[in-house]
């Protein structure tokens, strides 16, 4: 619903890149269903001033029929005050919506804007409100991604210190074992070339030990 909607605003142009999370996707849900019913409210209000349209030329022609057969009275025949009264009370009563120019039927439709106007007022407060709080909250969101991210690069970061310091320790044990394994092979080499030389036993560092205790 959400990107049919942005899908919707932009038309042929590309949808700008957003991260997709839950609070993006319901700030932007709420946003659309405030579309949507602004939407349907515009539908509502025009299909109102579409019926009050009819009615006013209805009530035209009925005022026009009076006027002609039963008092005589044209619009030709008034002056041009008279003319500019009548249309300032025509006037008065499309902006109003009245279905006639009597004064109860302008002071009920003065009494019904009032009363709209404040209903308006209310709900577009509390849609401010609502905005606001989903602002905040992904202004939240957003300053936590980013401490998430930091926190994320500062592990990385020392997990490849440590990956260094174990390749190091690795090295060096390997360098050590390398070498116990050479100084074992010399010794081996020196022990048989002293047995091939047919060295004394008894003058081995071993056999003069025991020797001595």
């Amino acid at each position: 619903q959400v990107t049919a909607s942005l899908k919707k605003v932009f038309e042929d142009d590309p949808i700008p890149e957003y991260e997709v999370n839950e609070q993006t996707v319901d700030y932007l849900y709420n946003l659309t269903e405030c579309d949507e019913a602004s939407e349907r409210d515009t539908l509502l209000l025009i299909e109102n001033i579409n019926e009050r349209a009819a009615e006013y030329q209805a009530q035209t022609k009925r005022l026009q029929t009076i006027l002609r057969d039963r008092l005589g009275i044209s619009p030709q025949s008034l002056s041009s005050e008279g003319m500019s009264y009548l249309d300032e009370l025509v006037n008065c009563a499309m902006i109003l919506e009245t279905k006639d120019t009597s004064p109860l039927s302008f002071y009920c439709a003065i009494n019904d804007m009032t009363s709209e106007l404040y209903a308006t007022e209310l709900r577009n407060a509390k849609l401010q409100r609502m905005v606001e709080i989903m602002q905040g909250r992904l202004t939240e969101a957003v300053l936590l991604e980013q401490r998430l991210r930091k926190d994320l690069k500062e592990k990385e970061e020392s997990l490849e210190v440590e990956e260094l310091r174990v390749k190091a320790e690795s090295g060096k044990m390997e360098f050590l074992k390398n070498k116990s394994k050479d100084l074992m092979i010399r010794i081996k080499a020196a022990q048989e070339q002293i047995e091939a030389s047919g060295l004394d036993q008894s003058l081995t560092h071993e056999s003069l030990v025991k020797l001595s205790e």
